[in-house]
């Protein structure tokens, strides 16, 4: 999903709710260390009281180690990709097994690269 792309998904996900904000990552969601919009996304989120809405979870990561500690973060997140997952423990378990899933797809194609 092209920038635009996901620039008219969230502004359709957003509705007539207010943008306070737009960042863009350059990193590779696999160097999880150094994502520097990401950490300014959910500061700004963190101090505003913000929702931070992703237009593709597997666009913001495919490391379950980051995302596990964005789920930790204290900042509500949505994803316009899976507009129907409950909050809660239950969305939460959902969510981690596609982060979990989209890793080892993302390990399984570097290996199948590599051979």
């Amino acid at each position: 999903m092209g920038l635009e792309a996901q620039r008219a998904s969230v502004a359709a996900w957003l509705g007539d709710r207010e943008l306070i904000g737009e960042f863009e990552e350059v990193e590779s969601g696999r160097r999880h260390t150094t994502r520097p919009a990401v950490r300014e996304a959910l500061e700004k989120a963190k101090d505003s009281g913000a929702v931070l809405v992703v237009a593709t979870l597997s666009r913001l990561t495919r490391d379950t180690k980051f995302f596990l500690e964005l789920l930790d973060s204290g900042v509500e997140l949505e994803f316009c990709d899976f507009p129907g997952i409950p909050s809660g423990p239950s969305g939460r378990m959902f969510l981690t097994m596609y982060v979990t899933v989209a890793e080892f797809e993302g390990r399984m194609v570097s290996e199948r690269t590599k051979a």
